[in-house]
């Protein structure tokens, strides 16, 4: 067993037997969800609401985010749709970064 840690933008999948992946790859492989994994918002208590925020309140928003990576720039790119232009601070991969 090898084990790697990569972020392919179009993994092949070769002679792998198993490639855990944030979403469904085109050929001849079977694919299970395992799980969903939504995005949180985590900001001061009452900045927003306890309901769904939508995406044109972040607009000008200074954020700490995931890094370019797996899910975030199509995150990016539904901000962008939805008319937000939210100010990136800071990219961390540790979870107890982005919630401080």
């Amino acid at each position: 067993m090898r084990l790697s840690e990569e972020e392919p933008e179009a993994p092949q999948i070769g002679d792998l037997d198993l490639l855990f992946y944030d979403r469904p790859l085109d050929g001849d492989v079977e694919h299970v969800k395992l799980l969903d994994d939504p995005y949180l918002l985590v900001a001061r208590r009452g900045a927003f609401s306890d309901e769904p925020v939508p995406l044109k309140q972040l607009d000008g928003a200074p954020l700490v985010t995931w890094p370019s990576t797996c899910d975030q720039p199509r995150m990016e790119e539904a901000l962008t749709r939805a008319g937000a232009a939210p100010k990136i601070v800071f990219r961390t991969a540790g979870n107890e970064t982005l919630q401080m």
